[in-house]
């Protein structure tokens, strides 16, 4: 061949003894047998040239006790009990076991410290942080082939548990003191309910990564908390290995929302009742809102989107009112406004900002009083 003859596998820079099934060594390779520091003649054997831990390894792959693996650490034991680490892949062969391995250098170990340091740090700020972070592992992975109610069964049928969730997370579900979350059965926090059954249907058809999914989960004790979760997932081979991602408490939010629409409601229909016309103003002059008195007096069955100087027909209307409510002026203020079939009529308006001196403002009319003819020609 090109370049000289044939590399045999026994010379190769790879560390490779073989094993009987019995556990008797059939060969071990040069290159190995400098590794160890061995002389030629030298017998080794497993209990010599491994550590216990790893020796004990290889012969459950050797009883059939283990499967082979293609890639396993191991340590090796040099001269004075040395130990050194490498990586190893097992194949069986018609004989028993060979086993191949490459050492682990400097630059190998400096890498496996850098990655251990990167884990502390994550950790670290996921354990510290203040939202809660959660992550489900399946310890029978679920069939996401599946259809979605097969696979939503098998999401809360499977056994699975909690891995790697934070103080916050504990915090959120009331975990007594004393008690670790990652201890309690999933289904304690995370129940078989309706709510939840819809947003698993909802991450499946998002492809497993969904973000404000809402849930009824439960705390502790047994209290239903309304909660928004991010979700990620880890599939391999058509197999959900673990679910994770960040959760909040949504209730108390929910809860304000909904006081708000209660009192929207109630204001609406207290300005739809007022006889009197109330306008809502954009900070530019534009109507916001109207009640129905309002769309009445005006001349007007679209106010809304209108500039109130244009329904004033006077280009300087907003201003004037602007100008009383810098000047928090609380009178009245006299103005003539379009009514019915092109005339005019006269309207005493009230003015106030709604939320700051730059912001919307409420307009409030009431119809100008004219006295009799007769009650004028008397004064």
């Amino acid at each position: 061949m090109p370049g000289g003859p044939p590399i045999l596998p026994s010379e190769l820079p790879v560390l490779i003894d073989r094993y009987h099934s019995d556990g008797a060594l059939l060969e071990i390779n040069p290159a190995q047998q400098e590794f160890l520091g061995l002389d030629a003649g030298d017998k080794p054997t497993l209990k010599t040239m491994y550590s216990s831990h790893s020796a004990e390894f290889l012969r459950d792959v050797l009883e059939g006790r283990v499967q082979p693996q293609a890639s396993v650490p191991l340590w090796m034991l040099g001269r004075d009990d040395v130990e050194h680490p490498v990586v190893a892949t097992l194949c069986r062969t018609d004989a028993g076991l060979l086993v191949c391995k490459l050492p682990l250098g400097a630059q190998a170990l400096s890498l496996q410290d850098e990655m251990i340091e990167r884990v502390e740090i994550l950790s670290g700020m996921i354990g510290e942080a203040r939202e809660a972070y959660w992550c489900i592992e399946f310890l029978e992975p679920i069939d996401v082939t599946q259809p979605e109610d097969a696979i939503i069964a098998q999401v809360f049928g499977n056994a699975s548990c909690w891995r790697a969730c934070n103080r916050a997370m504990a915090e959120l579900y009331a975990v007594p003191e004393g008690l670790d979350f990652n201890d309690q059965p999933v289904s304690r926090y995370f129940p078989d309910t309706p709510v939840n059954r819809e947003m698993l249907r909802d991450l499946i058809r998002a492809g497993y990564r969904l973000d404000g999914a809402v849930a009824i989960d439960q705390r502790h004790g047994g209290e239903a908390i309304l909660v928004e979760n991010d979700f990620r997932a880890r599939i391999a081979e058509g197999r959900l290995v673990r679910l994770w991602g960040t959760v909040r408490d949504i209730s108390a939010n929910r809860a304000r929302e909904q006081d708000l629409n209660d009192r929207a409601d109630r204001m609406r229909d207290i300005l739809g009742a007022l006889p009197d016309p109330v306008l809502l103003l954009s900070a530019e002059g534009f109507v916001l809102a109207a009640n129905p008195a309002a769309d009445a007096a005006f001349e007007g069955r679209n106010l809304l989107g209108r500039a109130f100087d244009q329904i004033a027909a006077h280009k300087a209307a907003f201003q004037t009112l602007r100008t009383a409510a810098v000047l928090r002026d609380t009178g009245e203020i006299a103005m003539n406004l379009p009514a019915a079939k092109g005339s005019r009529r006269g309207w005493l308006l009230r003015v106030a900002f709604s939320d700051g001196i730059r912001g919307q403002m409420v307009v409030t009319a009431r119809p100008q009083r004219t006295r009799p003819r007769k009650e004028r020609e008397e004064a």
